[in-house]
């Protein structure tokens, strides 16, 4: 089967301009890579992170005790617009039950994209409004 003629336009124009291409996504990689290390050192109580050695994902865990990922990333949808890949979008239930056992709690967050930089502010304050709901919640418990 062979493709369009616009199809093989549009590759030809990317092969022709690959390593201007390549530099600008590998900018943006690293770029956004600071920018991931950074969020999860703010918020090391809430995540547990491995910086990624090669490729464009990582695979965060979630730390606090009975959490669940997919109830997170559901919440963090629902309530701030904000989209994490959740485990059931990964792999069969039964895989991500038995790696969740092993592994822990886990979502997966690309940082590829060029909206990342702006969508972590975003998260950021969802993660700190939620630290502060806990926080008032057990204040409250203690003083029963």
């Amino acid at each position: 089967m062979q493709g369009g003629t616009p199809n093989e336009l549009l590759a030809r124009i990317a092969l022709a301009n690959g390593p201007a291409i390549i530099q600008r996504n590998l900018a943006i990689l690293r770029s956004n890579l600071e920018l991931v290390v950074e969020f999860f050192s703010r918020h090391h109580r809430r995540f547990e992170f491995v910086k990624p050695r090669v490729g464009t994902v990582c695979f965060p865990r979630l730390t606090a005790k009975g959490d669940e990922a997919e109830g997170y990333c559901t919440a963090l949808a629902e309530e701030h617009s904000l989209t994490l890949i959740p485990p059931s979008a990964m792999a069969p239930p039964d895989v991500t039950a038995a790696l969740a056992e092993r592994l822990g709690q886990r979502f997966r967050l690309g940082f590829g994209r060029e909206s990342l930089p702006g969508l972590l502010p975003r998260w950021s304050a969802a993660v700190e409004a939620e630290e502060a709901r806990v926080g008032v919640a057990a204040t409250a418990d203690a003083r029963l």
